[in-house]
Formats: structure tokens, sequence, C-alpha cells
């Protein structure tokens, strides 16, 4: 748990607690738009036992960044990759 480059904000992370990250989500494009992403985002949170979880983003990935939106994900700030890549930071906590 927890990732090295979550270390410096530009903005402020929702809770300082332990976390996981999620990387690499992905849903064919034949398949977007019918539930399928936050079936599988929702599995994640529920299966992984874990109440908090961070994700990051490209800033122009707007597609992504409205569906962490929908799915209870709060913008929290800009982090910066150790290639000097920025991206959107986002966190969620689940309430059980």
């Amino acid at each position: 748990m927890g990732e090295s480059t979550y270390a410096t904000i530009h903005g402020a992370w929702g809770y300082d607690a332990p976390y996981a990250v999620i990387h690499r989500f992905v849903v064919s494009s034949t398949h977007q738009r019918g539930g399928l992403g936050s079936q599988f985002l929702q599995a994640i949170e529920t299966e992984i036992g874990i109440p908090y979880y961070r994700i990051d983003t490209h800033v122009q990935n707007r597609k992504m960044r409205s569906f962490l939106e929908r799915n209870g994900y709060i913008e929290r700030g800009e982090i910066t990759l150790l290639n000097g890549s920025k991206r959107i930071a986002y966190d969620k906590l689940i309430v059980k």
C-alpha cells in the first residue's frame, strides 16, 4: 500500500490513512457506457477490504475524470510522477 509519487500533492488529500492505489483501469471501448466500469470499480472497493483508495489520471483525460467523479472519487489536486508527468489525483473513502 502507498505510492511514493503521492507523497507530494499540489492540493491536499482528504484523509491521512493507509490506502490502496488503483493503476491501469481500462474498459474496452466496445463495452463503455454500459456500467461495466462502475461495477468493476465497486467490486474492487468491496472485495479488497481497504477503506481508502487513491487513483490518478492524465489532466486531459476528461472521460476518466468524469467516470471517477460519478463513482464518488474527489479531485484532490495535482501530483508529479517520477518522469515529470503531471496527473490529477483523486481519492475515495469507503464508508460502511
